[in-house]
C-alpha cells in the first residue's frame, strides 16, 4: 500500500516518492512543439505528472524539487525516459518526422551507466537517435569540462540532439555555447511572455536567436500564449514554439487525436503566472562581458 499522505501541506518524503513509482502512480503528458509558420506538430515534450491516489494529478514543482535533493530524480528520470520512448513510438514517429523532447537532470547525466541507460532505450523501443532530444540545464556546464565535453560527445555519438534549456535565466557564460556539442537554444518562457514591441526582453529574444544561428543552433521558444508573441518570435527567427496557445500539456491519446489534423490552430488561452527570473540580469551581464 502507498505511504503517500493525503494531504501535500505536510512535507513530502523520498518513501512516498519511491512508493508513487512502484504503484505507477506518475504519468507522462505532453506538450506539442508547433511550428509557427505553418502551425504544423514538429515534435511533443514529456511532462511527468503525479497521479495522487487521494489528491489527483499534481504538478511537477510539488515533487521535483524533492527528488532532485535527495537524489530520487534518477530512477524517476530513467522511468521518464523509457516510458517517453515507448509512448513515442506508438505515435509512428517516422511517419511524420516527429520530435521526442525529454528532460534529464544534471544527477542522471552524472550517473557513470548513463550513456548505457540511453543506448539501451533507443535499442529496446527502436526509436532512432535523430529523434530524441535531450533538455540539459545549465548546472552540467559547472562539472569537469572533459568529462562534461565526454559526455555530451557521447550523447551526440548516439545520435541524440542536446538541447539547453530555460536559455538566458542563469549565470552560464556564453563560451559554452562554442566549447560544447549543443544543437538546440530553448528560450525561457520568462523573455517570452514579457516581450513588448521594442523593449529589452524583446531584444534579448532577438539576440538569443542571432547567437543560436550564429553558433549554427535551431532555437525555439517556451510559453507562448499569445498571438502576438508567435508572430513576434517568427519575426525574430524562432520558427518552433510551445505553449497555451496552442496546446496545454495532454495525455498521450490527445496527441493520438492531434496527429489526424494536418495543423494545430492556435487560441486564446488564459495565463498562467510566471515568477520573476534572475535571469535577465545575467544575460545583460554576459553580452557585456563576453
Amino acid at each position: 500500500m502507498a505511504t503517500s499522505s493525503a494531504n501535500l501541506d505536510s512535507p513530502i518524503t523520498r518513501r512516498q516518492l519511491e512508493s508513487a513509482l512502484e504503484l505507477n502512480q506518475f504519468e507522462l503528458h505532453y506538450q506539442p512543439l508547433v511550428d509557427v509558420r505553418d502551425h504544423t506538430l514538429h515534435g511533443i515534450e514529456a511532462l511527468v505528472r503525479w497521479n495522487h491516489p487521494q489528491l489527483g494529478l499534481r504538478p511537477p514543482s510539488e515533487f521535483i524539487p524533492l527528488a532532485e535533493e535527495t537524489g530520487f530524480i534518477v530512477a524517476l528520470g530513467n522511468w521518464v525516459l523509457l516510458q517517453a520512448c515507448i509512448d513515442f513510438r506508438s505515435l509512428n514517429p517516422a511517419k511524420r518526422n516527429l520530435l521526442l523532447s525529454v528532460n534529464v537532470s544534471t544527477r542522471q547525466l552524472d550517473q557513470p551507466d548513463f550513456i548505457r541507460t540511453l543506448a539501451d532505450v533507443l535499442a529496446q523501443t527502436g526509436i532512432p537517435g535523430w529523434q530524441l532530444q535531450l533538455e540539459i540545464t545549465e548546472s552540467i556546464f559547472l562539472r569537469d569540462q572533459m568529462r562534461v565535453g565526454a559526455l555530451l560527445g557521447a550523447i551526440r555519438a548516439l545520435g541524440v540532439k542536446i538541447a539547453f534549456d530555460d536559455f538566458g535565466t542563469g549565470y552560464s557564460s556564453l563560451n559554452y555555447l562554442d566549447r560544447y556539442p549543443v544543437d538546440l537554444l530553448k528560450v525561457d518562457q520568462y523573455f517570452v511572455q514579457n516581450m513588448r514591441r521594442g523593449n529589452m526582453n524583446e531584444e534579448i529574444v532577438h539576440m538569443i536567436v542571432h547567437i543560436a544561428r550564429a553558433a549554427g543552433m535551431d532555437v525555439s521558444a517556451e510559453g507562448v500564449e499569445s498571438p502576438e508573441q508567435a508572430a513576434t518570435l517568427q519575426k525574430l527567427g524562432c520558427n518552433i514554439a510551445q505553449g497555451y496557445l496552442y496546446c496545454h500539456p495532454v495525455p498521450l491519446q490527445a496527441i493520438h487525436d492531434l496527429l489526424q489534423k494536418e495543423t494545430i490552430e492556435p487560441a486564446i488561452a488564459r495565463r498562467k503566472p510566471v515568477r520573476p527570473e534572475r535571469g535577465l540580469t545575467a544575460l545583460l551581464n554576459h553580452f557585456a562581458t563576453h
